[in-house]
């Protein structure tokens, strides 16, 4: 525990229980214990009320002083260390719109152990809650698990590591699942994944470009059977991709496309009351395509606010 931290400052973190009991009586001003710390249920209490005076009476009277000079000598030391492993953090792990944390293996396992193993330390510790950490056994277990060849590991914390061709991407709890109704003529904002839908209606323009797995679509409005929404894809989903002899699939779809299974949560599906019309950043379906007859249309664009952040703790 040093004596700061960000913007927590401990201002008597060098003065002695002692110290400040002498003080308090000098100046003869009350004050009030918290019970709190006389329960040795919490490790904090156990070395302060158990162990210390064991080493104080057998091993060394000044222990307290010896202990704060090497946590003095030892800080700096540790600060530098947890610079150079953020700074490490920062240069080889993106973060995906999903919030899933990617780390290129190669890169990984080419890195020093204490710097490797801190690293994952990170990772983990964006997942789990403020003020919690990962112990030692999970770090150890999720270094072996990316220097080996296994497919999948679940750490504690319901944390999850998976090796899809050359990344081990990390993901905390269940897949996505999302849904969002759709509005003409404003910006939809779904939470997570971090994706802005933008609609706009009109009149059709003398020429459309069509490019495959765009971010930007235009459909017949017509054709379209209103309202619209944004949701996951869901299990038996088909579609009648743009050109295709027919329906397939979207998880056949993805298949060819060669997309990893731990990244399909955070590819979304633009649906009306007939099925689908758009699978976002790949492809429109057949019925909802514009042609010579089509008189207005309506474009839908997605927009996405943190697709490859820098990692950050």
């Amino acid at each position: 525990m040093p004596p700061r931290r960000d913007r927590l400052i401990r201002p008597l973190y060098e003065v002695t229980r002692a110290e400040i009991e002498n003080y308090l009586k000098q100046n003869r001003l009350d004050y009030c214990i918290d019970a709190s710390n006389r329960d040795l249920y919490y490790r904090r209490n156990f070395i302060r009320h158990k162990l210390l005076p064991l080493l104080r009476d057998n091993l060394n009277p000044q222990v307290d002083t010896a202990l704060l000079g090497l946590s003095e000598l030892l800080g700096p030391e540790e600060a530098f260390l947890d610079g150079l492993a953020r700074k490490t953090a920062r240069r080889l792990l993106t973060v995906t719109p999903g919030g899933k944390v990617v780390l290129p293996a190669l890169a990984c396992c080419r890195l020093d152990l204490w710097l490797r193993r801190r690293l994952l330390r990170l990772v983990l510790s964006r997942f789990l809650p403020a003020g919690q950490y990962p112990d030692r056994e999970t770090v150890e277990r999720l270094d072996r698990f990316c220097s080996g060849d296994a497919k999948a590991l679940t750490v504690p914390g319901r944390i999850r590591a998976e090796r899809t061709g050359e990344e081990i991407v990390f993901r905390h709890g269940a897949k996505l699942r999302y849904q969002l109704p759709l509005r003409v003529g404003q910006r939809n904002r779904l939470k997570r994944p971090a994706f802005d839908f933008i609609l706009q209606e009109q009149d059709r323009p003398t020429e459309i470009e069509t490019r495959r797995r765009s971010e930007k679509i235009t459909v017949d409005r017509n054709k379209l059977a209103f309202p619209l929404v944004v949701r996951n894809i869901r299990s038996g989903d088909r579609f009648h991709p743009l050109g295709a002899g027919g329906s397939k699939k979207v998880g056949d779809y993805l298949t060819d496309c060669k997309l990893p299974v731990i990244y399909r949560d955070e590819v979304p599906v633009v649906c009306d009351s007939r099925g689908i019309v758009w699978l976002v950043g790949y492809e429109i379906d057949e019925r909802v395509k514009v042609n010579e007859k089509t008189e207005r249309v309506l474009t839908i664009e997605r927009r996405v606010r943190k697709t490859g952040k820098t990692f950050t703790v």
